[in-house]
């Protein structure tokens, strides 16, 4: 009789349950603190630069960069805290906080709010006397449920769009109903989509093994944190790290020197010109 066939296991991984448990856990109580401070952080950063400063798109990228910047910024102070103190996170738990800083980053600006907001002010907005000669309130108006659209009432939306006068206030009764419900859609959605990418993980990631490149160096990271021997992160202790970052970074902030000097001469790394395969698809 055959002997019977031993499980196999993985040579990364400890053969103990408790300790492969432990290996493995990802969600705990700090990672998750962690990652409500990266994802308040990040789109705290992404709303400023947008709405305030009038700057870049932070969250609009495979890789936000918003995120990608408070998540590096996290990760070094975490590993100098962990080589003066001794606190020191997982991989796995570096990954749960990776996880919610990429989903949070959709949030914000032009994710989702940045249509959803205006989707729900515009229909009383562009209505007035003084912007179009259709009469919305007649077409359009009757078919808009108050739960889900604030109406103009006491200049709601008016406010909105040209600022409050001096001394008012931010009409908030008007709003929360309307963005309770619009939140239950996005939640939904965010639970859909979850379960979409779980039916295709494992034709994606075992089957097809696919790389997933943008993600791939924010993984790296993540899987070497700091083992607290170190004031920096472990993936900073290799060369081609540095190389690496200081090509990438040397031309950008070499580029910089432009924006204040207009003749100075710049690396062409953004392209203008776009190549057409066929007028079926996009260029």
């Amino acid at each position: 009789m055959a002997a019977p066939a031993q499980p196999q296991t993985d040579p990364g991984h400890s053969s103990h349950p408790e300790a492969e448990s432990n290996q493995r856990r990802g969600l705990t109580l700090r990672s998750v603190l962690l990652g409500l401070v990266l994802v308040v952080g990040l789109d705290g950063t992404a709303i400023y630069l947008r709405y305030v400063y009038h700057g870049s798109l932070m969250t609009y990228s495979h890789v936000p960069m918003a995120m990608l910047i408070v998540f590096t910024l996290l990760i070094f102070t975490t590993a100098t805290a962990g080589r003066l103190t001794g606190f020191l996170l997982s991989p796995s738990e570096w990954h749960t906080i990776l996880a919610m800083g990429v989903v949070g980053a959709t949030v914000p600006g032009y994710g989702v709010t940045g249509h959803l907001i205006g989707l729900m002010a515009a229909p009383y907005y562009y209505q007035l006397p003084y912007r179009t000669t259709i009469p919305w309130e007649v077409h359009v108006h009757p078919y808009l449920p108050d739960w889900l659209f604030p109406t103009n009432e006491g200049s709601t939306i008016s406010w909105f769009y040209e600022g409050l006068p001096p001394g008012a206030e931010i009409p908030w009764g008007a709003w929360m109903l309307p963005l309770l419900w619009w939140t239950t859609m996005i939640a939904a959605l965010f639970v859909a989509l979850g379960c979409v990418a779980a039916i295709f993980r494992k034709q994606w990631v075992r089957n097809e093994r696919l790389a997933f490149p943008a993600m791939a160096p924010l993984i790296h990271m993540a899987s070497h944190p700091g083992s607290g021997r170190h004031p920096l992160p472990e993936f900073t202790r290799n060369r081609r790290f540095w190389i690496g970052f200081g090509l990438a970074f040397g031309v950008i902030a070499w580029n910089c020197i432009e924006y204040f000097s207009v003749n100075f001469p710049r690396f062409p790394i953004h392209g203008e010109t776009w190549y057409w395969i066929d007028k079926q698809f996009p260029p």
